[in-house]
């Protein structure tokens, strides 16, 4: 029984030392946003890591009036497929979180266009399907407002691509986009496809 008790005020002790998760991530309060790409730009976007989740929420909050270069945008679109991890209250199925499960697709639409430069390079390439289906979402939410024009941008990059593959991708993300119009203005976008 003594040794028991002994062995378990020694994990307490140890476990009292390790610092916590949230206290790692202390470092993104109150940063700018330079400071929170710097930060996602030392990660892995593959890493199950709350402080990448916590970076993109205080990131999401200061966009869209920050002043981003391309090289930044483009450390954002190496996050497309990372899906930030579940509240508490989400995994006891206490609450449905209603903001997009993928930070960076919020992150690229709040920049407007912005983001709309390094994205095409990036639809341009072939990419995992998940990698894909969230850039071709952030470009739609982009021109939600103008789905004919992110039709038609996407389209003229495509016939300006002189590597056959890469104008492929670009002009089957186009089409992704005019199926995504909304139903009134779906044939204005079809028509932007085949210009």
């Amino acid at each position: 029984m003594r040794i028991s008790r002994s062995i378990a005020g020694l994990v307490l002790s140890l476990a009292t030392c390790i610092p916590l998760q949230s206290y790692e991530c202390s470092l993104l309060q109150n940063p700018d946003a330079t400071a929170l790409i710097s930060f996602l730009a030392g990660r892995q976007p593959a890493e199950s890591d709350p402080c990448i989740d916590e970076a993109f929420e205080a990131l999401n909050k200061l966009l869209p009036t920050a002043v981003l270069s391309d090289n930044q945008v483009t450390v954002l679109i190496r996050f497309l497929s990372h899906r930030r991890q579940p509240s508490p209250a989400e995994q006891k199925s206490f609450l449905i979180h209603q903001s997009q499960p993928y930070p960076a697709v919020t992150s690229l639409f709040l920049l407007g266009t912005k983001a709309a430069r390094p994205l095409i390079a990036v639809l341009a390439e072939p990419e995992r399907p998940q990698f894909r289906e969230n850039a071709v979402q952030a470009w739609t939410l982009i021109y939600r407002d103008h789905p004919k024009e992110g039709v038609r941008a996407l389209a003229q990059a495509a016939a300006s691509e002189s590597d056959t593959q890469k104008a492929n991708n670009l002009r089957d993300a186009a089409a992704l986009v005019a199926h995504k119009c909304p139903i009134d203005m779906q044939q204005e976008c079809e028509t932007e496809l085949s210009r």
